[in-house]
């Protein structure tokens, strides 16, 4: 039998489907949509794939340190860059302030893509310990 959470993903799945939580509890909107979240402990450094464009938007456009992503491991085209989760909340800020004042339309493009990438990580990540 599927679980509430599979139910409620295949009823989400189909668009004008009308689906109401009759729960009043803290909900993890990310399990909902099927993405599990990974506890990690503070301050760990995860791997950050980047094209070599990405990285150079990134020192380029924004306010990030030029130094940016100068030591990172090569993979093909792309580059590998360890970061922690404070560290990829920061770069997302420096590249939502670039797209916001931004007046190139292609530019902003390429800042709102990087900015969901990012927030793909940190949706993915949690090096927070629950309040109670």
């Amino acid at each position: 039998m599927p679980s509430v959470i599979q139910r409620l993903n295949a009823d989400l799945a189909h668009p004008g489907k009308i689906c109401i939580v009759l729960w009043t509890e803290n909900i993890d909107y990310n399990l909902l949509r099927g993405h599990m979240i990974q506890k990690i402990p503070y301050g760990t450094k995860i791997p950050v794939t980047l094209t070599f464009h990405e990285r150079d938007i990134i020192r380029d456009e924004t306010f990030c340190d030029p130094d940016f992503a100068r030591v990172a491991a090569v993979e093909g085209k792309r580059i590998k860059i360890l970061l922690s989760l404070d560290e990829i909340e920061e770069i997302q800020g420096y590249i939502a302030a670039a797209a916001n004042h931004s007046e190139n339309r292609k530019l902003q493009k390429e800042l709102d893509r990087l900015f969901e990438k990012f927030q793909v990580l940190l949706d993915t990540y949690d090096d927070q310990d629950d309040m109670e």
